[in-house]
């Protein structure tokens, strides 16, 4: 490519500002999405990870109440070996189960996501489960089983059959309930780490949803047609055919605005090239504008901010003199404070000299979230050379109608060109929101069942530890404990495992957080508000779960307790 660029700048000067810049393909059409699938991903990993360590915690705490059955085996002549393969079993049968109800439920889901998901992702309507995705599923399974099964299998494979045997009720297992307690903490940590990242591009969303486009996208609709070259081969003719579209369309009940351009503001790129003005030394290195080809109507089609001068007029056709409105940070950039309306440039795309007749708002033409770039607006009736044309339209009614009206005028004027990509603006802009709000929506969904799996997590730990702690609690209401003290013992217990998962799931979730930083949008990647809303969140459903196995210790017998034991 740079030997192709080099023959070209001899062949043409004109080109020596101009440099190749060569991507895989690949990279450029999921460069946009890339970084939101393996964020997903990650989710979607840290989900299965809460629920392995739910399904261990269950495991168990199962697995102490078998502990007389176990030894009974071993008696029996079972070898540790087949304990541990049996404690194994049980799990992938579990995993399993769980592999065809997530998979029956995924054909739900995939459905919702491909027929509500943004249309920006590449591939997205074609995505199904197929067989690549069953294996995977089932490989996951198959490794979750061991995940969860392993902790209940080393504890069958140390299986001590005399204490087994002779053991009365539950008795305490210090190991075991601190490897129970363990995983709670974990779980509490992924729940945080994931809840923070829903949380920010919850807040980057809405930070989103309420820029100012630089355009009022309210009862606009947008509409495309192509000018073949077989029958429009010339800039007479599709000057003529934009002046007898703009004459009849304007004409129509309803309409209030008519414009056409070369593309429609946030749904399709423009192009760039090098500008400056004619009445400066030409430095080495010239700046570059956006460029947009448009006609009389544009701007008020979309009521854009005129800030100094005019926009394009009637008059502005192909034997004016080349005129040219540009944006206000084009505005700064070239020309810093001064008053650029009559002066002149040189723009090397367009080609040729402009006269700047009007200064108009900055839009955010390639993204909500992009800020607005330095753009250039040239007459499209004065440089017609593109077949593809976009209408837009401003009306008072139904948008439906608006655009069937445009449609006639079309097919009256030519029969056999196409209408295609008929929307609305607030579509467009709907549309350019679609994947963050998407992902917010996703992660918030992810972020939810975590805090869920959590909270299942510490109140399966707690109850327990209240069981295995049945004679021990009872023992301190006979000596006089009061109900509230042993409230406190098992909340404290609680809020100790919920506090260390906390502590530790912030600092995960700031690491994590630098990693989003382009994902995310006037947000910082450490948001006082964010953290302390899924602190306070957290804290309430981990206080809910609590509050069962502590109601349930306040009410232990102490006669009972001892008595059974």
């Amino acid at each position: 490519m740079n030997d192709i660029q080099a023959q070209i700048e001899r062949e043409n000067p004109d080109y020596r500002d101009w440099r190749a810049s060569v991507v895989p393909l690949v990279d450029e059409v999921l460069k946009s999405t890339r970084a939101s699938v393996t964020l997903l991903a990650a989710a979607v990993g840290f989900l299965l990870l809460l629920a392995c360590a739910n399904v261990a915690n269950l495991l168990l705490a199962r697995g102490v109440g078998r502990r007389r059955e176990l030894g009974v085996r071993a008696a029996l002549g079972a070898r540790q070996g087949r304990l541990a393969a049996q404690m194994l079993t049980e799990s992938l049968v579990l995993a399993l189960l769980g592999c065809a109800a997530g998979i029956l439920l995924a054909l739900l889901l995939v459905r919702l996501i491909v027929t509500h998901g943004p249309p920006t992702v590449p591939g997205l309507q074609e995505t199904t489960i197929d067989l690549r995705v069953l294996g995977f599923a089932i490989v996951a399974s198959v490794l979750a089983a061991v995940l969860t099964g392993v902790a209940p299998a080393l504890s069958a494979m140390r299986a001590r059959v005399n204490a087994w045997l002779t053991e009365r009720g539950a008795a305490p297992a210090a190991g075991g309930l601190r490897v129970q307690q363990a995983l709670a903490v974990g779980q509490v940590a992924l729940a945080v780490a994931v809840l923070v990242t829903a949380g920010l591009l919850i807040e980057s969303f809405r930070n989103l949803s309420r820029v100012d486009p630089g355009f009022r996208p309210e009862h606009v609709v947008t509409a495309k047609t192509y000018l073949p070259d077989t029958r429009y081969s010339g800039e007479a003719e599709r000057v003529a055919f934009t002046d007898r579209f703009l004459r009849e369309a304007r004409a129509l009940p309803g309409l209030t605005a008519v414009g056409m351009g070369d593309g429609v503001p946030l749904g399709d790129r423009r192009q760039g090239g090098p500008i400056w003005p004619v009445d400066r030394p030409r430095p080495d290195e010239l700046p570059n504008a956006n460029v947009a080809w448009v006609t009389d109507g544009y701007f008020e089609s979309l009521r854009m901010q005129v800030l100094r001068g005019r926009t394009f007029t009637p008059d502005d056709g192909p034997d004016a003199p080349d005129v040219m409105v540009i944006n206000r940070r084009l505005a700064r950039m070239l020309f810093r404070d001064d008053d650029p309306i009559g002066r002149r440039v040189e723009a090397g795309n367009p080609g040729g000299v402009f006269d700047i007749v009007g200064v108009v708002s900055d839009d955010r033409n390639i993204g909500i979230d992009t800020e607005p770039t330095p753009t250039c607006f040239v007459s499209l009736r004065q440089r017609p050379r593109f077949s593809e044309l976009a209408v837009l339209a401003r009306t008072d009614g139904a948008a439906e109608a608006a655009l069937s009206s445009v449609r006639g005028v079309v097919r009256q004027l030519d029969p056999e060109l196409p209408f295609f990509e008929t929307q609305t603006m607030e579509q467009v802009v709907s549309v350019s929101l679609a994947t963050p709000r998407s992902l917010a929506w996703l992660l918030s969904g992810f972020a939810l069942s975590g805090l869920l799996l959590a909270g299942i997590g510490v109140f399966g730990v707690l109850s327990h530890a209240v069981g295995q702690r049945t004679q021990e609690i009872g023992v301190r209401v006979a000596i006089g404990a009061s109900p509230g003290r042993i409230l406190t013992m098992v909340l404290g217990q609680g809020l100790a495992q919920i506090g260390a998962g906390l502590v530790i799931g912030f600092a995960g979730a700031a690491a994590l957080s630098q990693l989003l930083a382009g994902l995310l949008f006037g947000v910082r990647s450490f948001s006082t508000v964010t953290y302390v809303a899924v602190a306070m969140l957290l804290a309430l459903i981990s206080m809910a779960a609590c509050l069962a196995p502590a109601r349930r210790a306040m009410r232990i017998d102490p006669a009972t307790a001892v008595r059974t034991e």
